[in-house]
């Protein structure tokens, strides 16, 4: 399996679930449908975050006392209610993560 070149790619968070309860951020390639499968690439999904909501993490990426996950190399999302595209300082945030 071939990761995506970060070139190719650009970051993006999406709302998941019925509710729009889970945040989960990573890359695709192309721009996600309504309806459709996303494919994600280096995604972390964001377990919790004090303040700023979806717009400040998009913006300035998580805050220092947040809860984000280490990586996967690739998941498909389903069931997602809206998507964000990431900022260059919120991208180097999330994968600066530890």
């Amino acid at each position: 399996m071939s990761k995506t070149k970060k070139s190719d790619a650009f970051p993006i968070i999406l709302c998941c679930g019925e509710h729009g309860r889970a945040l989960v951020y990573g890359y695709v390639t192309d721009e996600p449908v309504t309806g459709k499968p996303v494919r994600l690439e280096r995604a972390r999904m964001v377990l919790n975050f004090p303040s700023g909501g979806t717009f400040g993490l998009a913006s300035d990426g998580p805050p220092i006392d947040s809860r984000v996950t280490h990586a996967v190399e690739v998941t498909t999302e389903t069931k997602w209610q809206e998507w964000l595209k990431v900022s260059a300082k919120a991208a180097e945030a999330f994968d600066g993560w530890r």
